[in-house]
């Protein structure tokens, strides 16, 4: 089904589920012909938890042209390099950047 609201491009957005900012401060920004479709995800102690990778496979059944992290990476343990090490493998389970 042709999605009318997005002839430019559906970007996935993940952010974690305590997070009230990211989807309102994505949505004003967004540029015409794009939407940006939500999905949140839980964070696990130490780390960001496998829930990670089974909510963006959720996502991926809308088939975003390309994923998007809403997280603050000096948040948790590891900050943006453990952070970049997740994304990297995130993006090689679901296919897309």
């Amino acid at each position: 089904m042709a999605d009318t609201l997005a002839p430019r491009a559906l970007i996935g957005v993940m952010t974690p589920a305590m997070n009230t900012v990211v989807q309102p401060e994505l949505e004003l920004l967004r540029p015409a012909g794009v939407t940006n479709q939500m999905q949140r995800f839980r964070l696990g102690g130490e780390k960001i938890s496998e829930d990670l990778f089974d909510e963006a496979k959720k996502l991926m059944d809308c088939k975003p042209l390309a994923l998007a992290i809403g997280l603050t990476t000096d948040a948790g343990p590891g900050g943006v390099e453990k952070l970049n090490a997740r994304c990297g493998e995130l993006s090689e389970r679901i296919g897309i950047p």
